[in-house]
């Protein structure tokens, strides 16, 4: 998997900016988690793939990515570019 994207996608542009977020208090202390916000722009250079990357980008926008899913983080959106 890891080789197919590294060879069927190319990523045009990308903005991303680390964030802290509070993820629980314990023993009255914040305990947070490093992340970030942003975006990433792929072009699809090998349209064999085109059904593969639809699946994997829909279980990404389903269930998101990284830890801590259900409480808000790894949100993932995809949108055509314009």
């Amino acid at each position: 998997m890891r080789r197919w994207a590294d060879l069927a996608l190319a990523e045009l542009d990308y903005r991303v900016k680390p964030v802290t977020a509070l993820y629980t208090v314990k023993d009255g202390k914040p305990a947070v988690e490093r992340g970030f916000v942003g975006y990433v722009s792929y072009e699809l250079l090998d349209p064999s793939g085109r059904e593969l990357l639809s699946r994997l980008i829909g279980f990404a926008q389903r269930f998101g990515l990284g830890k801590s899913r259900g409480i808000g983080f790894g949100h993932v959106e995809v949108a055509p570019l314009t």
